[in-house]
Formats: C-alpha cells, sequence, structure tokens
C-alpha cells in the first residue's frame, strides 16, 4: 500500500513538472520520497521501491534553480548517477523474479541517460539491448521511437512506428504525432496525414 501510495504521488509529481506547476509538484516529489525512504527502511527486501527511488533521486537532480531551496529544506539532494543506479539494482533484482515493473524501470533507465545524461546513442542502444525487438504495444513504441528520434535515427523511428499494428495508434493517438514529426524529418508527405490524425483525436 505505501509503494502505491508512493508511485501515485510521484506520478503526480510528473504531471505538474509536465504543466508548468514546479512548486506542487517538488511538493509531491517531497511526499513520495517520504513514503519511499520509510518504506525501503521498514520494508527492505521490498525491492520495487528501488525503482521509486531511482526515479525521483534522478528527478530531485532536475529542480529549477529557483526551487532548489524547498528540497534543500527538506534535506533532500538530487543525483543522476545514483538514480540510474538504483534503477539498475531494481532491473537486476527484477531479472529473477520477472518483475511486471521491469519495462518501466528499463523506460526509465533508459530515459536518464537520454535526456538527463545528455546520451541518447547510448540509451536508444541500451532500450533494444535490454527491452529487445518483440512485437511492442503502443506505450513500448512510444518509449523506442521518442529515443530513436532523440538520438537522431530518424529511420529507426519510422521503421517501429510503422511495424506497429494500428490498434496501437488507437490506443495511443500521440504516436501519430510522432509518426508525423518522423515523416516530416524524412522530408515524406505522408506526414500531413499523421499530424491530421493526431489533431482528429486532439482538436
Amino acid at each position: 500500500k505505501q509503494f502505491l501510495q508512493a508511485e501515485i504521488e510521484l506520478q503526480w509529481a510528473l504531471v505538474h513538472m509536465k504543466r508548468d506547476k514546479p512548486f506542487r509538484g517538488i511538493q509531491l516529489m517531497l511526499s513520495a520520497h517520504r513514503l519511499i525512504a520509510d518504506g525501503m527502511e521498514r520494508y527492505p527486501d521490498f525491492y520495487p521501491f528501488r525503482k521509486s527511488a531511482g526515479i525521483l533521486t534522478a528527478l530531485l537532480a532536475t529542480i529549477p534553480p529557483e526551487y532548489q531551496w524547498a528540497s534543500r529544506l527538506a534535506g533532500l539532494h538530487g543525483d543522476v548517477r545514483e538514480g540510474r543506479v538504483l534503477l539498475e539494482s531494481f532491473i537486476e533484482a527484477s531479472a529473477k523474479s520477472d518483475s511486471f515493473l521491469i519495462e518501466e524501470a528499463l523506460a526509465a533507465r533508459s530515459f536518464v541517460s537520454c535526456y538527463l545524461e545528455n546520451d541518447p546513442q547510448t540509451a536508444y542502444r541500451y532500450w533494444i539491448r535490454a527491452a529487445g525487438l518483440g512485437e511492442p504495444g503502443p506505450l513500448f513504441a512510444w518509449v523506442q521511437v521518442k529515443l530513436a528520434l532523440r538520438a537522431g535515427w530518424n529511420d529507426a523511428a519510422r521503421n517501429a512506428l510503422r511495424a506497429l499494428p494500428a490498434r496501437g495508434f488507437e490506443r495511443l493517438p500521440l504516436l501519430h504525432y510522432l509518426q508525423g514529426l518522423a515523416e516530416l524529418q524524412a522530408l515524406d508527405p505522408s506526414a500531413e496525414r499523421h499530424f491530421s490524425l493526431f489533431f482528429d483525436r486532439y482538436p
């Protein structure tokens, strides 16, 4: 229960940060951190806390300078490398138990390398090696395409999207937007159709 409470607060923190409400996002990060730290201490064998701790530790390193006083006041510090190590620790433990959170952790680990360590090519290679090139669902494809585009491998992004069944786009229409970007960068006129499909769903 405590893990789920921390996860909910962490996800809402991400939503608020994404929507330019950093103060509320930081409040929720601090609340999630308390739950995670307490959970890791009380339940040391419950390793899923490591996934959340890794994401949160990396995120705390991205707090805008004008809000860093709040994290310092709470005695928190962010560290991208430490966050990555925690995620890798969770991934290693998950390999032995087939955790349902493994793909989320692999995606988080890849995004940490891509966006926070500014190494998108290594991040993309890590994702492909760790998650494989099986028949992807829409979220799986979204991660792969975001990483490929960031790494500058436009053809890899186009191929991943073209391999996705149509129902994947129905479940996650944002993929139409990403395919529009990928086709536009390839100077393919089909980009217009993909952008139109996205706008049809998000007017």
